[in-house]
């Protein structure tokens, strides 16, 4: 694990929150996931305070064992209700109330907020840019600087699942793609979604380029 205080790192009460939520999702599936952790990443998600950073490789552990156990369409399934569920948590609530209250309840509301969202969930992680952001569409750019990060492909998945967790909150119909550019080290997230009130959200995809 790394040391200092410049590392890629995960609020710890993110990777709590997701452990927490698993038997929600499933009953069970807290314990068999932290079956295939080990007792040093056990130790550093558990015993950091809520408010701390943990190293990246320790979040990445665990949504790694979260993806082996789910899979591909139950760990979408898992992040999205996940996102949807924690929107109103201690580490989201403020910025997301915020987005709503300023930009009214949609997609493009909580879109135009992400840059400011995820330096509350990770640092030295990625930068995060609105490229283009429209009424019905948006075009997001991740920089990614964690070579953890880049390499697990469960973050696609976590990513798109936030955008699909965005739509159940603002009741809307949508899709996400995300694409990857290796020259780049760059995660591109494309979105668009329908009128408040329409049918659920379509399967998200991941493409490489």
């Amino acid at each position: 694990m790394s040391n200092g205080d410049d590392f890629p790192a995960c609020r710890a009460r993110s990777s709590q929150d997701t452990l927490a939520f698993l038997d929600r999702f499933r009953p069970g599936a807290q314990a068999e996931v932290r079956g295939q952790l080990s007792p040093e990443v056990l130790d550093i998600i558990d015993s950091t305070l809520p408010s701390g950073w943990i190293p990246i490789e320790a979040d990445a552990a665990m949504g790694r064992a979260v993806f082996e156990l789910l899979g591909s369409e139950g760990s979408r399934r898992f992040w999205t209700r996940f996102t949807a569920h924690h929107v109103e948590s201690p580490l989201l609530a403020g910025p997301v109330r915020a987005a709503l209250r300023l930009l009214g309840t949609t997609p493009a509301s909580l879109m135009k907020w992400m840059p400011r969202v995820f330096p509350t969930v990770f640092r030295n992680v990625f930068d995060v840019e609105v490229v283009r952001l429209e009424t019905s569409s948006a075009w997001l750019q991740f920089r990614v600087h964690s070579e953890v990060f880049w390499k697990e492909p469960f973050y696609a998945i976590v990513l798109e699942s936030v955008v699909l967790g965005f739509y159940e909150i603002t009741k809307v119909a949508g899709s996400v793609d995300v694409s990857r550019n290796e020259a780049q080290r760059v995660l591109r997230l494309n979105a668009t979604w329908g009128p408040r009130g329409s049918v659920p959200p379509k399967r998200a995809k991941t493409r490489s380029q």
